[in-house]
């Protein structure tokens, strides 16, 4: 049986590990991790992480772990910081992972995009390196501003003037004491030398937006398909995912071939990604949006609902030495959505499902999934949020086409329900 450290656990980690068919070959350590401390100091400004926690220190102690627990593998899907931790434990104790400063120029996005200039020119939009703004800048109006350090969407937005793009300088760049710690990451396992303290402006890209996933093993790069992101009409809040695509096969071969291009093109190996793209159907372009060298755990049931694999399992494959097997569209599902509880209004939570009616949701959808992030009692406001709206929960479902998948959603909604009352 192997035994594998899972760094920066999340819910969804636990329960899809524990429940794949093939567990009982695994073992699983869950790193003891309080994921709300870089969520704090971005809503709070609170200083005390940056005080006591010890990356060095964090790092010798799952080294140590590693070592006394006889670990034959590690896994993350977190992004920040359990995908660099892991990458670095791996490299420490001579396990299977991407190497750590592969990871840090991923998640660094201006050095990011320097890469992808070089690998995918015509998928790269054009960027500018912000510290303060200058009297003119060289890229057109309008302008997308992102933080160099990203997380979630906070500092991020569009700008139409040269008024806005002052303010959103002032406003955008997260605190200090969220970077530092990926400062001293950047300064200890890769060779850049440019911190995080920066914006990045960015030409606006407009159409589809899609994630195509994949994982990199000795050098083969693989996808796994595209996945539809869609939005409330006028936000850049998340409505739904839907997998698989619905743009054109050609489009998404022509992505699949950027995610391969790049992948090789900036060494990144024996692990997974997703990379997000925007289809321009206008012009017919294709751009990378952000590289994450990480899995994303959210679509994980959704390829088993599809194509019949769990990537936890493909993850668990690449960790452990062994060729991961994927085929497209062996599920027992052909349209599968990841569904997102949100209103665009704070309230205080006055109930959310009983364990009844969570009970009579899986009796009549076995192979869904359910998250419920609000609690009664609480503000939505409360919960970890992207800025311009409240999620509450997700509910992934299969359909055997779009007309059935959501008719499952209007069923799951009235088997579901949650109380608010205004502020």
């Amino acid at each position: 049986m192997q035994k594998i450290l899972v760094v920066c656990p999340t819910d969804r980690d636990k329960k899809e590990l524990t429940q794949l068919k093939t567990h009982q070959d695994y073992s699983f350590v869950f790193q003891n991790y309080d994921a709300t401390g870089l969520e704090r100091i971005i809503y709070e400004g609170a200083g005390w992480l940056a005080e006591t926690f010890d990356p060095a220190q964090a790092i010798d102690q799952m080294v140590a772990t590693c070592r006394e627990e006889s670990i034959n593998a590690i896994v993350c899907s977190e992004d920040y910081p359990g995908s660099i931790f892991a990458s670095i434990i791996a490299q420490k104790i001579g396990l299977i992972g991407p190497q750590p400063k592969h990871v840090l120029l991923c998640q660094h996005k201006y050095y990011s995009r320097c890469a992808q200039q070089q690998c995918v020119p015509d998928a790269t939009p054009e960027f500018y390196l912000l510290d303060k703004v200058p009297p003119r800048i060289p890229l057109s109006f309008p302008l997308y501003i992102k933080p160099v350090k990203s997380f979630f969407s906070v500092g991020a937005c569009r700008v139409d003037t040269h008024d806005q793009l002052c303010n959103a300088v002032e406003h955008s760049v997260l605190p200090s004491q969220f970077l530092e710690q990926f400062n001293w990451f950047l300064q200890h396992y890769s060779p850049y030398e440019l911190p995080s303290n920066y914006l990045l402006a960015e030409t606006c890209l407009l159409g589809h937006q899609v994630t195509i996933e994949g994982y990199v093993c000795d050098g083969e790069v693989t996808t796994l398909g595209v996945t539809d992101s869609i939005f409330f009409p006028g936000t850049i809040s998340f409505k739904r995912f839907e997998y698989p695509s619905s743009l054109s096969d050609e489009v998404q071969e022509r992505m699949a071939i950027i995610a391969k291009k790049c992948m090789r093109g900036i060494g990144f190996d024996n692990g997974m990604f997703n990379i997000e793209m925007m289809y321009n159907p206008v012009t017919d372009d294709i751009h990378i949006i952000e590289i994450n060298p990480r899995m994303a755990s959210q679509f994980a049931d959704m390829h088993e609902k599809v194509d019949g694999v769990n990537s936890y399992s493909l993850l668990l494959d690449l960790v452990t030495g062994k060729k991961p097997r994927f085929e497209q569209g062996k599920g027992p599902h052909a349209i599968t959505a990841s569904f997102v509880f949100r209103i665009f209004e704070d309230k205080k939570v006055v109930a959310v499902p009983s364990e009844q009616d969570v009970a009579n949701f899986y009796r009549e959808f076995p192979d869904a999934r359910l998250q419920i992030f609000s609690q009664p009692g609480k503000k939505l406001s409360d919960e970890f949020q992207d800025g311009n709206s409240y999620r509450y929960g997700l509910v992934h479902l299969g359909g055997s086409n779009k007309k059935d998948l959501f008719a499952k959603w209007e069923r799951a909604q009235e088997l579901l329900p949650f109380g608010f009352k205004s502020l």
